[in-house]
């Protein structure tokens, strides 16, 4: 798959041009949240092995020093979405839940430049910018896909229904399901679904996994196998070690997908470790 990046720390955001080539490779961003330099084995990670994060890595291009814009979740992922330093805008910080959106509605994002170049845009997983339930969500922002994209800065719960234990809360889109599922399986599910809804169209998704932020929670029987194994160095929590597991598993199941449906040629992968 010789079209897939690994660690990408920044964006520009650029329009399109009648020069530009008329084929439109698909781009697809996987977001990883809070994962750490080290947690993965293509770093020097020794206790949990992450193969197919590993396969980006070694079979495209690694960023080694590159910087997020900021330390915290909001300001970076509003950066992510605008291309512009979230130190100038001085919303742009650690929000509540009830916060207005800190993007203008009329200002260009990155996913309003790829459907002005033609792409149909997808947002599944973690959004943390509003809520496309008053129009702060990534519906309002250039996406016309959302699957679970909400205020939440934290999962509600890494588990099926995906709610808060008193149900006050719960993601949106994530509604059917089985007991058990796992969020992490279900946002690679719904991530594999978009492509195969577009794959004969340029698209855009942009998927952007809770784990590995905590809560920590992690399917028992692969937190089980950590358990059994060697502590390491660095990493001596099973559960947090199962989290990235379940999203290496992910990575690999998108790129099985994007294989078998022979779109590998066209299609641009960019994994961010953490956005903060």
């Amino acid at each position: 798959m010789k079209n897939l990046i690994y660690l990408v720390p920044t964006l520009s955001l650029v329009s399109c041009t009648s020069q530009q080539v008329e084929e439109k490779p698909n781009v697809i961003v996987i977001l990883a949240d809070d994962l750490g330099f080290g947690d993965v084995s293509a770093y020097g990670s020794t206790t949990i092995h992450t193969p197919n994060i590993d396969s980006l890595a070694h079979g495209g291009v690694c960023f080694t020093n590159g910087y997020a814009t900021s330390a915290t979740s909001t300001p970076s992922r509003y950066a992510l979405m605008t291309g512009m330093y979230p130190w100038k805008n001085k919303d742009a910080k650690i929000l509540p839940g009830d916060a207005p959106l800190i993007i203008n509605e009329n200002q260009f994002t990155l996913p309003k430049m790829m459907q002005q170049c033609g792409y149909v845009t997808g947002a599944i997983g973690k959004w943390h910018l509003g809520d496309d339930a008053d129009g702060t969500g990534p519906l309002s922002q250039g996406f016309i896909w959302n699957v679970g994209g909400n205020r939440a800065g934290s999962p509600y719960s890494y588990f099926y229904p995906y709610c808060l234990p008193d149900k006050s809360k719960c993601h949106l889109g994530l509604e059917k399901g089985t007991p058990g599922e796992y969020l992490t399986d279900r946002l690679t599910d719904e991530a594999v679904s978009f492509i195969k809804s577009h794959k004969d169209a340029p698209f855009f998704l942009h998927l952007s996994h809770h784990a590995v932020h905590t809560a920590l929670q992690a399917p028992a029987s692969v937190v089980d196998k950590y358990k059994n194994k060697p502590v390491g160095k660095y990493h001596t929590n099973p559960v947090y070690a199962a989290m990235i597991e379940k999203l290496d598993d992910g990575v690999g199941k998108i790129c099985r997908a994007i294989q078998e449906m022979g779109i590998e040629e066209n299609t641009i992968c960019l994994l961010y470790t953490s956005p903060s």
